[in-house]
């Protein structure tokens, strides 16, 4: 008799985490997806000064081959 409440017990238990889950995975969906030209300027502020670096050592190699 232990038993088998015990086993309705986890029963239940699994099926709320199981409901939790996939109420948050519904939420997930429903948030829009984000613009690929977003992400790209929210990466590059995330590092400034790096980036700012980055940019100008590219732009310089850039400006170097097209002397070529």
């Amino acid at each position: 008799m232990k038993k088998s409440i015990v086993h309705l017990i986890n029963f239940r238990n699994h099926e709320k985490k199981e409901k939790k889950k996939k109420k948050k995975d519904k939420e997930k969906l429903k948030k829009p997806a984000k613009d690929i030209s977003a992400l790209i300027d929210e990466l590059a502020y995330v590092n400034e000064n790096e980036n700012i670096r980055k940019s100008k050592k590219f732009l310089d190699e850039m400006y170097i081959l097209s002397q070529e």
